[in-house]
């Protein structure tokens, strides 16, 4: 899910949309903190979800928190 729309060039709309929404959802995650990971319980033992294992909202936040952290890294 890495789209690096280079500025400068001649972007679409749609490419400038792609951007702020980038930016909106890094800025969501940094202000509201990291998602908290669901957990499962597997044979008597509570574990965190698996990547794979996150729905398509929490997979979205989880990338999005990633971009914020090494943003301020």
């Amino acid at each position: 899910m890495d789209l690096i729309i280079p500025l400068g060039q001649k972007n679409t709309l749609a490419e400038y949309m792609i951007l702020s929404e980038h930016a909106i959802m890094i800025l969501e995650s940094v202000e509201n903190g990291p998602l908290i990971w669901p957990t499962v319980e597997e044979n008597g033992v509570t574990r965190t979800k698996k990547y794979v294992e996150l729905s398509a909202a929490e997979k979205i936040q989880a990338d999005y928190d990633m971009k914020a952290i090494n943003i301020i890294l």
